[in-house]
């Protein structure tokens, strides 16, 4: 039996030894991270535009169409780099208490809206 699988005339080795696999790890790291500095500032220009009252994790992934999962990786980011913080907590619409961020342009009450 043949280590090779031939649909046409071109020979494919069956298995490829990583070669395809690191090619297609990399390019899928490339998109995500240029897609994860995408999201990270959607989220900071949302919460600039939510000013003092700033917005839960909830409320900017209901804005944006994403799941929660998908926002909370981006808010813990901007939390560590200090571009937001949390100012408290209020019930969500669906009922839970959640965490307030605010961009911190607009803390103090100062008016960041562009």
């Amino acid at each position: 039996m043949s280590d090779y699988y031939s649909p046409s005339s071109e020979y494919l080795p069956l298995f490829d030894y990583g070669e395809t696999a690191a090619a297609t790890r990399a390019a899928a790291y490339a998109t995500s991270r240029s897609q994860a500095t995408t999201r990270r500032q959607q989220v900071l220009d949302y919460l600039r535009q939510c000013g003092p009252h700033g917005a839960t994790r909830h409320e900017i992934a209901d804005h944006h169409g994403w799941p929660l999962s998908s926002t909370c990786a981006p808010c813990l980011a901007i939390l560590r780099d200090g571009e937001a913080q949390e100012i408290g907590r209020r019930e969500t619409q669906y009922g839970s208490m959640a965490a307030v961020l605010v961009h911190r342009v607009c803390t103090g009450g100062a008016s960041c809206r562009s």
